[in-house]
């Protein structure tokens, strides 16, 4: 059998037995063309899969600033301000960078963070999928489906921190076979540094990563001190290193090579080696430093009003913390954590499953689910340690959404980092169900000519079949990407922007105006940002938390006061309408009427 070190261009029988699908979809090219597309294949997938999906998210992007959370986000990126817990650092970093571009107003900047953080974790996911199926369209298949999903789609479109959470998810996923197949300090240390990146930035992440981390690092130490113990004795591969179950079944045989190759002389991972791998995992926390030192240089804050005054600058700082535990508490989540998550009982956990089931189903549909679930079986025989892996993070994301409080009203964007594992075992599912159609295809090729036992004479017809197999499943996930596209197409979507512009138009000058949070921060975008209407004061705040009648009569009593809201809102109150619309409107409370009264 050759080597994988054989001279190619002397060879080409190497190619037509070992080399993966991508010479087979292109046309008849050189040798040296051929060794360079072998070589940068995945490479190449995953430049093409982040050009194609950038694209598509950034074409269908929300063009100006939204509403709600993704408000706060838009303005607080260009002020380097600290929005709501845990403060989201290294999002506001990287949204204030794609600030300096020269296009689209600041708003739409700011979002496109979240569009290349989508089109690179769809990228990444496909070179996780290729790395462990050991095909190239199976990668491709499996990229391609996530790509389409509506939720990630969704989150790549606005200024949400989501998509950036997902990236860091497949890049430890990544990080972590690279390690494993060459066990460096470098590459864990960069596993390390990602993992600790990804723990600054979201909650769920540290749920996903520490342990997985941690258990991958266990993994390899005790491995090792196994076979330590067993080296005289011959490991299967050695004795027969083309098993035909192999052949039969695997269509990529180069990579199966050079793992057995490699596997004596390898790198191992060495308990000298944490000190290294702890220090990049502190330095991947650095972002909060940002967070620190905001307060540090604009702090004190007197604890309300977001830290913004009414007749100075200030510094918007969510909830205003007054001294450093508050800050520390800012970082792993506040009051937000004590909010938002409830108890685990046995309903919730049956309608979690009915409502995880059902947004799995549509965002990837019934061809895509057969093969997940094909793929899921497959991965559990041949690789335990990824399915393993795969499963922890479905389970932790499962977990994570199912312990939310209904109070958190984009609960099912919680959902997103399960379609990471899912579009893997699509991937596996297709590599699978091709190599599956070739096996029974070999069967018959030695059942007609068994002569040639092994079918040497059909090997590369068999394998060019399997490749385009694998590219018609290609072409079915594919079309899914167009059905999804009416639904996360924002291009139109300028209606938060100009809504709040005409409100603005309709208040008197130094006026106070009472809103809720999810109209406030499009105001406040407009406000401190753009600089509109700089002289209004914006009183963010819910009239659950207290009465806007109480509030008026409190801090406004020698004022007329605007009220966005619904006529709801202002029943207690002798307001005039100033403009209204089906929804939200615009009152004003003269100051003689602060005491509910005219």
């Amino acid at each position: 059998m050759p080597s994988v070190a054989q001279d190619w261009s002397k060879n080409d029988a190497f190619f037509s037995t070992y080399i993966p699908e991508i010479v087979y979809v292109a046309p008849r090219v050189s040798i040296p063309l051929r060794a360079f597309l072998v070589r940068w294949q995945r490479v190449l997938l995953a430049i093409l899969a982040l050009i194609y999906t950038l694209n598509l998210y950034v074409s269908t992007a929300a063009p100006t600033v939204l509403t709600g959370d993704s408000a706060e986000f838009q303005f607080a990126a260009p002020l380097l301000a600290v929005p709501h817990p845990t403060g989201y650092p290294l999002y506001i970093l990287l949204g204030k960078l794609f600030t300096l571009l020269p296009f689209g107003d600041l708003a739409y900047r700011v979002t496109l963070v979240s569009a290349v953080a989508g089109a690179a974790t769809v990228a990444i996911i496909g070179l996780v999928a290729t790395q462990v199926t050991g095909s190239l369209l199976a990668g491709a298949v499996a990229a391609t489906a996530l790509a389409a999903t509506h939720s990630l789609w969704n989150a790549a479109t606005i200024a949400e921190v989501y998509t950036l959470n997902t990236f860091f998810i497949a890049l430890l996923a990544w990080t972590l076979g690279r390690a494993w197949a060459k066990q460096t300090a470098g590459r864990f240390g960069l596993t390390a540094l990602v993992a600790g990146l990804g723990f600054s930035h979201h909650g769920s992440f540290a749920l996903i990563a520490a342990p997985l981390l941690v258990f991958y690092l266990l993994f390899s130490l005790i491995e090792q001190k196994i076979k330590a113990k067993y080296s005289n004795q011959k490991l299967d591969d050695e004795s027969d290193p083309y098993p035909a179950s192999f052949v039969a079944y695997n269509s990529n045989f180069a990579a199966r090579l050079a793992e057995i190759e490699t596997k004596k002389t390898q790198p191992k991972l060495k308990l000298s080696y944490l000190p290294f791998i702890i220090l990049c995992f502190g330095v991947g926390l650095t972002p909060w430093a940002f967070v620190l030192t905001q307060f540090a240089h604009n702090g004190p804050f007197n604890g309300l009003d977001y830290g913004l005054q009414r007749y100075s600058p200030g510094f918007y700082f969510w909830g205003a913390p007054q001294d450093w535990p508050t800050v520390i508490n800012h970082l792993f989540g506040g009051t937000m954590r004590d909010t938002i998550f409830i108890p685990l009982n046995l309903p919730n956990l049956i309608i979690a499953s009915q409502t995880v089931w059902q947004q799995t189903w549509l965002e990837f549909g019934q061809f895509n689910i057969i093969l997940g679930l094909l793929g899921c079986f497959t991965l559990f025989l041949r690789q335990p340690r990824v399915w393993l892996g795969t499963v922890w993070v479905a389970a932790i994301t499962f977990g994570y959404f199912v312990s939310l409080s209904g109070a958190v009203q984009d609960a099912n964007m919680f959902l997103i980092p399960i379609l990471l594992p899912f579009a893997i075992w699509i991937g596996m599912g297709a590599e699978a169900l091709a190599g599956l159609i070739a096996f029974w295809c070999r069967l018959i090729v030695r059942i007609i000519d068994p002569n040639s036992p092994n079918g040497s004479k059909y090997q590369q017809p068999l394998f060019r079949a399997e490749s385009f197999l694998l590219l018609i499943i290609l072409n079915l996930v594919f079309n899914g990407v167009y059905n999804g596209t009416p639904l996360n197409d924002k291009t139109k979507e300028k209606l938060y922007r100009s809504f709040s512009e005409i409100m603005l138009t309709h208040i008197e000058p130094n006026a106070p105006v009472i809103v809720r949070w999810e109209h406030g921060t499009t105001l406040q975008y407009l406000r401190l940002v753009e600089n509109q209407r700089p002289d209004i004061w914006l009183d963010i705040t819910e009239p659950e938390n207290e009465s806007w009648e109480k509030r008026i009569k409190r801090l406004y009593p020698n004022e007329n006061v605007y009220i966005i809201g619904t006529p709801a809102d202002v029943a207690n109150l002798n307001a005039e309408s100033v403009w209204l619309t089906n929804s939200i409107s615009l009152f004003r409370v003269p100051k003689t009427s602060a005491g509910g009264k005219p």
